[in-house]
């Protein structure tokens, strides 16, 4: 009997150690699965730079140099890239668009898997990456310190600024979403809004603005303002009041020709006709000097 019991208790531990061994080695199975793709993961991340990079920079020449040129550009720029980080096997780059006309570029970059067991991925597995970078026109924000929100923008039209009395000037855009700059090139005055990320509006008296208001009024008639949409307006999305933020998706920017502006009396007010609207939403902007508005190259997936 004890002779029976001993051997059984000699099967249980043997078996004890088989499975041990089984779980031993689908731990490491699992580790070595997650060490890998951590460093798949991570090479795919450093990839997508690479691509973004050399997106970027071909797309601000891409209209400029010969295809040879191109190639040779984003290759150095996406090597760069792959460069100073820690997977350093050969790149492939290509470009899959090219569209010069629109100033846009896609790119395609890819290396070889780099892993530690292999196991995940075939001997010469591949991964890749890709980038589209578009040159547009940017406007640097060149407008006056206020936004059309009462009667939908349509060219050649007459509107109004303000629909009501206010003590000074109302409904302005913040004071820290516009400064005062001077044109170099003429020496003229003009504010420059920051609209990028939408539109704060404030009311109240600011005699600076004031100033400079008159100022600017006195050297053009021609001027520019951010207007609500049409659609924007005709749902009445917004509520005008003090502090209010707009949208950028909500905006539109007007160039006008200034009728009226009178600050001094009871009832202030400003009158103007609408010259042309931009759909600074969809990247339509004035064809302008230098100064108030740039090429600027941007990610577009």
């Amino acid at each position: 009997m004890l002779k029976m019991f001993g051997r059984l208790k000699k099967e249980e531990e043997g078996q004890v150690l088989v499975a041990a061994a089984m779980m031993m080695t689908l731990f490491l199975s699992i580790g070595a699965f997650v060490l890998d793709y951590g460093l798949v993961t991570l090479q795919k991340v450093q990839l997508q730079n690479a691509a973004d990079a050399a997106a970027l920079a071909g797309a601000q020449s891409v209209d400029m140099i010969t295809d040879t040129a191109l190639d040779s550009l984003i290759y150095e720029y996406a090597d760069a890239n792959v460069k100073s980080g820690m997977f350093k096997s050969e790149l492939t780059v290509q470009k899959t668009y090219v569209s010069k006309a629109t100033k846009t570029l896609t790119v395609k970059v890819s290396q070889k898997v780099e892993t530690l067991f292999g196991g995940l991925f075939a001997k010469d597995s591949v991964i890749s990456a890709d980038a589209t970078a578009k040159l547009t026109r940017v406007w640097n924000g060149e407008a006056l310190p206020f936004i059309n929100y009462v009667k939908a923008p349509e060219e050649n039209t007459v509107n109004t600024l303000w629909d009501h009395v206010e003590v000074g000037l109302a409904d302005r855009i913040e004071k820290k979403e516009c400064s005062i700059v001077t044109d170099p090139a003429t020496g003229k005055l003009y504010f420059r809004v920051n609209y990028s990320d939408g539109i704060d509006l404030q009311n109240g008296v600011d005699s600076q603005i004031k100033t400079d208001l008159n100022t600017i009024l006195a050297q053009g008639r021609i001027q520019y303002i951010f207007s609500l949409t049409p659609e924007a307006i005709a749902a009445s999305k917004y509520d005008l009041d003090n502090r209010t933020h707009v949208d950028f998706n909500d905006l539109v920017l007007m160039k006008v020709e200034i009728i009226t502006y009178d600050d001094n009396g009871i009832d202030r007010n400003m009158t103007f006709k609408v010259l042309a609207i931009y759909d600074i939403v969809n990247g339509v902007y004035p064809e302008t000097d230098f100064y108030t508005s740039r090429f600027e190259v941007r990610l577009t997936e």
